[in-house]
């Protein structure tokens, strides 16, 4: 094993529930077993979120039976009815057509372990532990393990074209993995075949954005433009080089959103336009990409200029962004462009203070009020609404001029003057 003694307490604690488990000791003639990913993340000493079990020699009537809940008619997989964990019993199955949904599925309890895990995708993901925490690896998941490579369990990857995606998830999820030269193979086979011609939007966007969320996602870019898959394979070299910002964005801990706002303006505007449009992009995503393909420009040009800019830029900018109603927006955006190439290490610290001063700047804009306007006199009407909105432009206008000028007069990138009270009430007239 990896670590034979931490290894043994890991895989104990995975099956130690089983010792008193009152559903589960109920099905007396079956075997069950802790499989899949638990078992490869426990082995990796990597927490282990959840836990998939697998059922050998029942049927689904004794899980009925024995408290368990089903969770469809046609896959024989149940809820613990406690935990809410998943139980699937023993199963082979058979490709009947094209695309992940054309398989015919066949449970009976004279399937085997061996014949059960074999249908799995990658070997790290075949593995087993049963109740007296013996491991049981029949395809050298455990060698994969130890020699950081994925690779797939059998002919039968081939099957299922989402696994294509699932292999490229795990490359940015295990950073330090390599590919095997057989699964790259088959993977780009796979793709010649047009297996991968039959994924819908909401399957291919949940497997990307599961990859976004890794600690190095421009791996999983990567790996479905080498295996040939379009429209990813027209990625050129420097956008492949670029996106590894994203990497760092993630160590960094950029939340998800955010880094598909960074990767949208990592890669060229016909690229981000095709991925996106075979995409069911979520609104909170197609938000942030919206903002900075409207504000990156004026952004970036501000956060790589410390001599700063005009208070009516600004303001203009800040109005644009509708600040007032969502001052998130700005926030957003600054913690995306933080990690664009064009700020280089070079700028990385003057970036910084220059978006510290924008967002002072932001709150001076929103806290600004116009002056108390003058009475009307008798029998004259009040100033009109769009009077009155002038005004509060021109307030803020004047508050972020007033600021630059005494609190910025070296430029954005330069520490901020100290307030005193005069400049307290001139910033906000």
């Amino acid at each position: 094993m990896l670590n034979p003694s931490m290894d043994a307490q890991a895989l104990s604690a995975l099956v130690e529930c089983l010792q008193s488990d009152g559903p589960c000791k109920a099905l007396q003639a079956a075997s069950i077993y802790c499989v899949g990913g638990a078992v490869r993340d426990a082995l990796l000493q990597r927490k282990v979120n959840d836990r998939d079990w697998l059922v050998v020699g029942s049927s689904p009537q004794q899980m009925l039976q024995a408290g368990f809940l089903p969770v469809g008619r046609d896959f024989p997989v149940f809820l613990h009815p406690i935990s809410h964990e998943e139980f699937a019993l023993a199963r082979t199955e058979r490709k009947i057509a094209k695309g992940y949904h054309g398989f015919e599925f066949y449970c009976d309890p004279a399937i085997s372990l061996e014949e059960d895990l074999k249908r799995r995708d990658l070997r790290i993901n075949a593995m087993a532990v049963d109740a007296q925490a013996v491991l049981h690896d029949p395809y050298g998941g455990l060698a994969d393990l130890q020699a950081r490579q994925l690779r797939h369990v059998s002919d039968a990857f081939r099957e299922d074209p989402i696994r294509l995606l699932r292999v490229a998830r795990f490359a940015a999820r295990l950073a330090d993995f390599r590919i095997h030269p057989e699964t790259q193979l088959l993977m780009r086979d796979m793709v010649r075949a047009g297996e991968t011609d039959h994924w819908t939007a909401e399957r291919v966007w949940r497997e990307l954005d599961q990859g976004m969320a890794e600690i190095k996602p421009s791996a999983l870019w990567r790996i479905l433009s080498d295996c040939g898959l379009s429209p990813f394979q027209r990625l050129s070299t420097d956008e492949h080089k670029r996106l590894g910002q994203l990497d760092q964005a993630a160590q960094a801990g950029l939340e998800r959103r955010l880094q598909w706002g960074l990767w949208s303006v990592l890669v060229s505007e016909p690229m981000r336009e095709e991925i996106l449009a075979g995409l069911r992009t979520p609104q909170d995503v197609q938000a942030i990409i919206g903002l900075l393909r409207k504000h990156q420009s004026d952004l970036l040009a501000l956060l790589s200029d410390a001599k700063g800019s005009e208070a009516t830029e600004l303001a203009s900018l800040f109005e644009s962004l509708d600040l007032l109603r969502r001052p998130q927006r700005l926030d957003d955006m600054l913690a995306v462009l933080r990690w664009h190439p064009a700020l280089h290490a070079g700028l990385q610290a003057q970036a910084a203070l220059v978006a510290q001063a924008i967002r002072q700047l932001a709150d001076l804009f929103r806290q600004a009020k116009a002056r108390d306007p003058v009475p009307a006199p008798e029998g004259q009407k009040l100033a009109h609404g769009s009077a009155i909105g002038q005004a509060m432009r021109q307030a803020r206008e004047l508050a972020l001029a007033t600021a630059l000028r005494t609190r910025y007069p070296h430029g954005l990138g330069a520490a901020p003057q100290p307030l005193n009270d005069a400049s307290d009430e001139s910033i906000c007239p």
